[in-house]
Parts: C-alpha cells; structure tokens; sequence
C-alpha cells in the first residue's frame, strides 16, 4: 500500500519485491478483489508446485522402469544368446551320436547278417548229411541210430528257423528285405503252416483246429513272408500252451473293407495286459510259467509285426490270463475279383 503513484515508485516497489500494490486513497472493492487474485493465484502456484512434482515423481519412476525394462532386455537377449549356443552345442552332440548310432546299427545288422550267413552254411550241410543217412545213402542204421539222427535233425533245424528269423530280422532293420507279391491259396498256406506245426503240438497233446471262410480263396501276399508269419504265431501258440489244451486257426474276409483277418487262438497261459505292448519288441522274451522251458530269440513276434507291416496289415492282440491268447493279422485282399 502507498501513496506514490509517479512509475518511478512503482518500479522500484517491484525490484523489492512487492507482487502488486494499492494506492491511496484505498477503495474497499479493489482491495477485495486484488487480495482474492492473490489468493487465488498463490492457490494455483501450490497446485502446480504438487503437480510438477508429482511429475518429477511419474517421470523418474518411468525411467527406472525403463532402465530396468533395459536391464531385464540384455539380460533376456544373453540368456537367448546363451539357450542358442547351448542348442547349438547339443544339435551337434546329437547328430554325432546319431551318426555314431546310425553307423553301430549298421554293423550290427552286417555283424548279424554275416554271421547268420557263416552258421546257416554249415548247418545246412550238416541237415543234408543226416537226411541222408536217415535215408541210408551211406548204409544201413540201426533203431538207435535213427532216433538219435532224427534228434540231430530236428535240433539242427530249430537251429536253422533261429538262425534265418535272426537273418531277416537283420535284412528288415537294414531295410534290405523286399516282398514277391503274388496270388496266394489261402487253404494251401494255411495247410503247410499247420503241418510244420503239428508235430510240436501232438507232442503235448494239443488238439489243433481251423476254420476257414470259402469266400477267401486267395489273397494277394508274398507267400513264404506269409507263412513265415502264420508259422511263427502258431509256434508261439504252442509253445506257451500246456498240455492238453487246444489252438485254432481262423480265417474270415471282410469284402467291404477289402481285408483278410488270420487269428490264431490258444488256451495257453496269456500274458499280463501290462506286458502286451512289449510283445512285438525284438529279442524280448516275457517271463511266464512255460516261457523258460522253450528256448528261442526273442524275435518270433517281433519278426511277426515286422513282415504283417511290410504287407501294410496290422496286428493285435487279445489276451487273460489264464485263458489264453488271440493274435489276429489283418491284410489287404488284395483279390481281383473285388
């Protein structure tokens, strides 16, 4: 508040400081409205002061956020940085041990091959010389000495169904085993498969049965391939079939769907439903109360699942038990009267 009015006086109250100033003589209205700006504008001063706070505050807040954003960015680019070196590391272990892998499975099959090749040959001489002295080409034998010969040759050529199993099991792994697909009689494969089978279950007193559709004459198949697997079903039947029981061949056509269904039954001991997805892996043999008393790969099954894939068929199984088991084949017709 002054009584000066000349601008001299004015300017020199603002260079000391004075926000604003009234002159004499002092008007109520003014000095109301003056002081109510003051307030006013000290009011909003408070406010900005806050709000320029508040957004120092924001914008430190989101420059650590961002340093930190940053921070966790180049440590999330060296951990990936580091995850690619580290599979790129493994990738390479990996494909050297594949390749390792890779070639130890070719020298085994070769090793296997080989070696089926070495023993098959002399096994077969020694069965052509017992069949013949069973036939007396080199003189006459005595009881003893037939019995005895036909031991031999009924081990040698156990032996010999080892030995070539294990060979084409080798030759299918290698992928070298190819099949000669002809018409096939079914009542003619299904009668030479039962016959080399027969005499193992007379020998235990296995009653031995077929049922046969007439609709299914032939199929189209790679014959020795598809008794090869009919005999392996019905020895794995009789071998694990006490004496006594029963084992029966079916075969039924499914003209709709262009299939052929071989089932071989048993009333054998059956296996645990937790062990049938181990059936058809090679060299496995499941334990059970007759599987010690019968020698053999392990590959009778396997060789089995193999070749029904090979003729784009499928294989499965039903089995208590107890009970026994169903082993059921199912390949294409094939037929051309369909």
């Amino acid at each position: 508040m002054t009584a000066r009015t000349y601008l001299v006086d004015k300017l020199k109250g603002f260079e000391l400081g004075a926000a604003d100033y009234i002159t004499k003589p002092l008007q109520l209205e003014e000095v109301l409205a003056r002081v109510t700006t003051h307030l006013n504008v000290h009011k909003l001063q408070r406010q900005l002061v806050r709000q320029n706070q508040q957004l120092i505050e924001e914008i430190n807040r989101r420059k650590q956020a961002e340093m930190e954003r940053e921070k966790a960015l180049e440590a999330l680019q060296a951990e990936k940085a580091s995850l690619a070196k580290r599979v790129e590391e493994r990738t390479a272990d990996l494909r050297v041990a594949n390749t390792e892998l890779t070639r130890a499975l070719r020298l085994k099959d070769e090793f296997l091959a080989s070696m089926s090749h070495e023993l098959r040959t002399p096994l077969t001489a020694i069965l052509g010389i017992s069949e013949a002295l069973q036939e007396s080409v080199y003189g006459p034998l005595n009881d003893k000495q037939r019995k005895y010969m036909r031991t031999l040759e009924n081990s040698g050529n156990h032996l010999l169904a080892l030995i070539n199993d294990l060979l084409d099991f080798s030759r299918i792994e290698a992928g070298k085993l190819s099949l000669e697909i002809d018409t096939v009689s079914v009542n003619d494969v299904c009668q030479v498969s039962l016959q080399i089978t027969l005499d193992a279950a007379h020998k235990k007193q296995i009653r031995v049965s077929t049922t046969l559709d007439h609709a299914v004459e032939t199929i189209q198949a790679d014959e020795r391939r598809l008794k090869q697997i009919l005999v392996n079903l019905l020895s794995n039947a009789v071998k694990f079939t006490p004496k006594g029981g029963s084992i029966k061949l079916e075969v039924n056509g499914d003209a709709k769907n262009g299939l052929v269904y071989f089932s071989v039954q048993d009333t054998g001991i059956g296996i645990a439903e937790e062990d049938i997805k181990y059936l058809f892996d090679p060299f496995v043999q499941l334990d059970g109360g007759l599987n010690r008393a019968q020698e053999g790969t392990g590959l009778g099954l396997s060789l089995v699942h193999r070749l029904t894939e090979l003729h784009k068929g499928r294989i499965s199984v039903e089995s208590q038990i107890g009970k026994g088991s169903r082993f059921t084949i199912s390949l294409p017709w094939q037929e051309s009267c369909l």
